[in-house]
């Protein structure tokens, strides 16, 4: 049983890590967007 509680961290980590990551690219294409429009 212990096994499976480890596997399920394992998942329960990756996907913390993918949600950040998926902020920072949004929040990076946030301030891209910002910037074309400035140099319109």
């Amino acid at each position: 049983m212990s096994e499976m509680q480890g596997t399920m961290y394992h998942v329960v980590a990756t996907n913390a890590n993918m949600e950040l990551v998926k902020a920072r690219a949004l929040e990076l294409k946030t301030m891209l967007d910002a910037l074309n429009e400035q140099r319109e």
